[in-house]
């Protein structure tokens, strides 16, 4: 079990229910999954929620999250800061005392596969709650 320090939001791990109607995605960096206690509470918090799973595209059960690591990704990689500098593809960048805050992943396509990885994520929720209502509504109907 997690040490109560590590349990943060506190009120997530205080609550008696779970979130199981509520589809979440726990995207880390690598550098994150390192902090063993930490990633051992975000695990232990993703079992609240739930998740969408998918068969030939469509939405069709919910399940408990898979908690997900972007390899070689650190914190900055989750943060606008590649937007900032122009010079993040040149001989600069490598260089640079900023590459070190951002992991030895590729820094715009890790943001892409960030972006990529949550559009799917919403896009699936959202046919997982149409199919949910629908079905909802033609039961009670």
């Amino acid at each position: 079990a997690v040490a109560a320090e590590w349990k943060f939001p506190r009120e997530a791990f205080e609550r008696s229910s779970n979130f199981d109607a509520l589809p979440a995605l726990f995207l880390n960096s690598h550098e994150f999954a390192n902090y063993t206690r930490l990633f051992d509470a975000t695990q232990e918090l993703a079992k609240r929620f739930c998740s969408v799973e998918e068969d030939n595209g469509e939405a069709v059960s919910a399940t408990t999250p898979t908690v997900q690591v972007l390899q070689d990704t650190r914190h900055q990689n989750f943060c606008d800061v590649v937007f900032w500098f122009d010079f993040v593809h040149s001989k600069l960048w490598k260089a640079s005392p900023l590459r070190q805050a951002l992991g030895t992943a590729d820094p715009i396509a890790s943001y892409q596969e960030i972006v990529q990885r949550t559009s799917h994520f919403l896009d699936q929720a959202r046919r997982h709650q149409t199919k949910t209502t629908t079905t909802t509504s033609v039961s009670s109907g």
